[in-house]
């Protein structure tokens, strides 16, 4: 965050603070450049322009918090069919599917199994093709994994909760998946009923409900956590919907459905308890269940649905827990350097667990069954010193050890987590899945169209308008049409931080359709070489520009640098055409192109002066 004091029109900078990089949130379910199949909730993505391998458009696919395309159905294939049809005047060549051939037989991924693919002389197996494509006419076709096409990424829009919310002070409604959870107040002892009057209670709620059930290993971790919780170390009994009222000894939970014992384990087996009176059944804080009498007075747990509908939670494909974004990611593996580096690619960093509240929802979440994640604890550099990636030490009560760390040879310096939430000391060069997260953006006073990120505000230019290319040079004045703010200035991006430059790398990526590129204020128009941001008077950080390969002025005439998706750098033709990123201070505040402007001598005149009297 650029912390700045106005003065008498001039602008003092009083400290630098770190901005937190938030992302805003898109207006669509899907996000910019992506089409939603209207007969299902799943999102995709055709990309024309940045030709890939197949493992790089499996790692391009990832970044963006999705998979390559999995047909499952024969109506899905005739809606890719169709749209590929569509999208052939960009055609590539083809894009690639998740689909691969290994051991002669064809899958969807390695966790779909064998495919059923509809092929057109199709496949050959020319020389090992062994990775499948779809060309502008909806053809399959096996090719070489190492040539390069474009790509088809999917992913399953997340769905809004709409649980009901709490007037009091006591919590008692939950979200879990599709099910919303009231959990009666154990402080009140008003709150204990029989089971029927349980029951009742639930009927009563606003929507209506019925006592719990747990048909999911995530129902069970839900609750016992969730119950732990509501009282630690105390053994409160609430009841839920199993009962065995209709025939002994069969029970079934209050919608008729059999308990599954797989999933629920009895505390005291029913059989041992020798009474056809205990007909009803409790809930322990540890996850087991018991059987009772239904006259027994307890505390009381009800479900319903939840009445889902598909909402913009403000994270795209990545999933979305109270203020951040996470992506899960264990297609391909990586040490916890370079997963850190794909991470800091998509403006985001390995996972921080901050709070009890993340810590549980890690908890339950019931990942993937996997080697483990990566996180962004380890121990490098002081072995037994257990710091966050951004050097703060970590919280024992939010971490879940188990018998770790235990630095077996050595050499375990990095956090891994389990799909249990579970944390275990690592060698930082082994290959896992890793978690990224980053927070989700709090509201900034910025006009409509401007997105706030810490201190400034920009603007995005809509990459699908041919209107919005512009020569770098008409650029300027374009931000300041679109900037209505009385008395403040836009000017072109301009990147000072490691956090602005994830913030501004993850919103080229929402907000690409074309795969075009976007003007920033970086140009060396003053000295050939010398590379500096429109309006500043000192160079940039070397580590905040990306060239990757570049600059090279080609012609001898590239002097400005516009930002592809990745934050990849290009030096251009100034009078090229491109779209374009505009920033400007949020109300109070200047913007970093500006801090330095040309009256800065009579400023820090005048704040010594104000100082020395």
């Amino acid at each position: 965050m650029k912390h700045w004091l106005i003065l008498s029109g001039c602008i003092l900078s009083i400290g630098i603070l770190q901005s937190s990089g938030d992302l805003i949130s898109q207006n669509q379910q899907c996000g910019d450049g992506w089409v939603q199949r209207k007969s299902s909730n799943s999102c995709y993505f055709w990309d024309t322009n940045n030709l890939q391998t197949y493992a790089g458009a499996v790692q391009e696919c990832n970044l963006m918090g999705a998979d390559l395309l999995v047909i499952n159905d024969d109506d899905e294939q005739d809606w890719v069919n169709v749209e590929s049809e569509m999208n052939k005047r960009y055609a590539t060549g083809g894009w690639y599917m998740g689909l691969q051939q290994s051991s002669s037989k064809w899958a969807w991924s390695p966790q779909q199994g064998v495919a059923t693919v509809n092929w057109r002389n199709e496949p050959d197996n020319d020389d090992n093709q062994d990775c499948g494509t779809v060309n502008q006419y909806g053809r399959f076709a096996d090719d070489f994994c190492n040539n390069k096409y474009g790509y088809i990424c999917q992913f399953t829009a997340p769905t809004g909760q709409a649980c009901p919310t709490d007037n009091g002070k006591v919590h008692h409604w939950y979200a879990n998946g599709n099910t919303c959870i009231y959990i009666s107040n154990p402080l009140d002892a008003n709150d204990r009923y029989t089971w029927q009057g349980a029951k009742t209670k639930c009927t009563n709620l606003n929507p209506s409900g019925s006592l719990v059930s747990l048909k999911s290993y995530q129902d069970s971790a839900f609750l016992q956590v969730s119950l732990e919780s509501r009282n630690p170390n105390t053994r409160i009994p609430w009841w839920s919907g199993l009962n065995d009222q209709q025939k002994e000894g069969s029970y079934v939970w209050q919608d008729g459905t059999a308990i599954n014992t797989t999933i629920v384990s009895w505390d005291k087996a029913p059989s041992a308890d020798m009474s056809e009176h205990q007909n009803c059944a409790i809930m322990m804080p540890g996850g087991t269940v018991d059987d009772v009498t239904c006259n027994t007075r307890a505390f009381f747990v009800c479900e319903m649905n939840s009445q889902r509908s598909y909402v913009d939670v403000g994270c795209g494909p990545w999933k979305r827990a109270e203020g951040k974004c996470y992506l899960f990611a264990n297609g391909q593996r990586y040490g916890w350097s370079d997963a850190r580096q794909k991470c800091l690619k998509a403006g985001a960093d390995l996972v921080k667990v901050d709070d009890h509240n993340e810590n549980y929802w890690l908890t339950i979440l019931q990942l993937p069954a996997w080697r483990g994640y990566w996180t962004g604890l380890r121990d490098a550099g002081h072995e037994g010193t257990w710091l966050w990636q951004d050097g703060t030490p970590y919280n024992k009560s939010y971490v879940n050890w188990r018998h770790e760390p235990n630095d077996y040879a050595y050499n375990e310096d990095c956090g891994q987590m389990y799909s249990d939430g579970v944390l275990n000391d690592m060698t930082c060069q082994a290959h896992l899945g890793y978690i990224c997260e980053y927070p989700k953006q709090a509201s900034q006073p910025c006009i409509i169209q401007w997105i706030g990120n810490g201190n400034s505000c920009y603007y995005f230019s809509n990459a699908s308008l041919s209107s919005d290319l512009l020569r770098w040079t008409d650029v300027l004045q374009r931000c300041n049409d679109l900037s209505s703010d009385a008395g403040i200035k836009a000017n072109y991006l301009s990147i000072d931080s490691q956090s602005e430059k994830a913030f501004v790398t993850t919103q080229v990526m929402l907000q690409r359709k074309s795969g075009g590129s976007f003007w920033t204020g970086l140009n060396d128009r003053t000295s050939e070489g010398v590379w500096i941001f429109n309006g500043a008077t000192a160079l940039p950080d070397p580590s905040l520009l990306n060239w990757a390969n570049e600059p090279n002025n080609a012609g001898g005439n590239e002097n400005c640098a516009a930002m592809y998706v990745g934050g990849r750098y290009n030096d251009l033709p100034c009078d090229a055409k491109s779209y374009f990123i505009c920033e400007k201070p949020v109300p109070g505040y200047q913007s970093s192109s500006q801090r330095m402007a040309p009256n800065v001598v009579v400023c820090l005149i005048m704040s010594l002066l104000i100082l020395l009297v």
